[in-house]
């Protein structure tokens, strides 16, 4: 189930775009209930889920799970931390920063424990930005310019 995202000033090309692109995260994490695309500032861009999700609900935990890795990272000297993942005994909370943290990919995905702990998430990251970073990235560098046409006109 696509949710219609909540100020898409993009047009519906590009979001069918995005929303096809995070589609295919499953076929890397399998079980994905909930994927989402943030801007930097916290606007929710597209959004792909297979469960219930209140919005506001989704937004405060993404951002609350990102900061406080970040504050980890930085408190181990890392000021850097462009992929976090934060599992659980039976969930991986995933985000990854793109286009140099412009916006950010987040996904929660369900797993029974045994495949969640033999998970090479190394592995996956790499396939899954493979097959989908450079599209992606892409698609979210042209967000800039349709925004700022939209906004002047």
């Amino acid at each position: 189930m696509s949710t219609p995202c909540c100020r898409c000033a993009f047009g519906p090309g590009i979001e069918a775009q995005l929303r096809n692109i995070i589609s295919r995260i499953d076929h890397f994490y399998p079980t994905t209930k909930i994927c989402c695309i943030w801007s930097k500032d916290g606007e929710l861009i597209v959004e792909h889920s297979t469960a219930f999700v209140k919005r506001e609900e989704l937004q405060n935990i993404v951002s609350q799970l990102r900061q406080a890795a970040l504050r980890f990272g930085q408190a181990l000297g890392q000021m850097e931390c462009p992929i976090i993942h934060i599992k659980g005994h039976s969930h991986l909370f995933s985000c990854f920063d793109i286009n140099q943290g412009d916006h950010f990919l987040a996904f929660y995905t369900e797993m029974d424990g045994p495949a969640l702990e033999t998970l090479d998430t190394i592995g996956q990251d790499q396939a899954m930005l493979g097959a989908i970073g450079d599209e992606l990235s892409l698609a979210l560098r042209n967000l800039k310019p349709l925004k700022r046409r939209k906004n002047r006109g």
